[in-house]
């Protein structure tokens, strides 16, 4: 089994070639995959990643919420808690650049997790078994680690070059409920955290 950061390297490498045309086809199909899910149609409230340059984009699945009605919130760093929480991003409310440069909501309104039924997530990697492989930050682990078994469904998105076989966990990493490539979606299968 390759280690997080030799997954990392690995990955970061793959995004950097990723042709804009390729990547932007892919992240549509990625998309429409996780929007056909029976968990999808039926959330009424989601969290739901800023997408980055070289990250499945997210464009289309905001766009859907707003279509649909569905409140959002997303990733925000609190200054209070010294941690990333979700805040809701309402219709009116303005983006700012963020801490690690990921637009953020100008007004923060926070979110507890068990008002929302659907958070979607991002990751280096993923494996089959729907364990994450993240930055190295830890920052959705803590976000969404009390809420491993329970709590909203856990979704991840990735190009299809981003899922192993295996990928190294720890007590504190959070299993992912199903994840989307552009051909597969994988679903947890089990109940256990091990």
């Amino acid at each position: 089994m390759k280690s997080k950061q030799a997954i990392r390297l690995e990955i970061g490498a793959r995004r950097q070639e990723l042709d804009p045309g390729w990547a932007e086809k892919a992240s549509r199909m990625v998309q429409n995959r996780l929007m056909a899910t029976e968990e999808w149609r039926a959330a009424r409230a989601v969290g739901c990643y800023m997408s980055l340059p070289h990250e499945v984009a997210t464009g289309l699945l905001l766009a859907d919420c707003s279509r649909r009605e569905v409140r959002v919130s997303v990733p925000a760093w609190n200054d209070s808690s010294a941690r990333y929480e979700f805040a809701w991003l309402d219709p009116d409310t303005g983006l700012v650049q963020g801490r690690l440069d990921i637009a953020e909501p100008a007004t923060r309104s926070w979110v507890e997790l068990d008002e929302l039924d659907v958070v979607i997530v991002p990751g280096v990697a993923f494996d089959r078994d729907l364990w994450r492989c993240g930055h190295g930050g830890g920052h959705y682990d803590r976000m969404l680690g009390r809420y491993d078994k329970t709590g909203p469904t856990k979704i991840g998105l990735a190009f299809d070059f981003q899922v192993y076989d295996a990928v190294e966990h720890e007590g504190q990493d959070v299993r992912m409920d199903i994840l989307c490539t552009e051909p597969h979606e994988y679903r947890r299968t089990d109940t256990s955290s091990e």
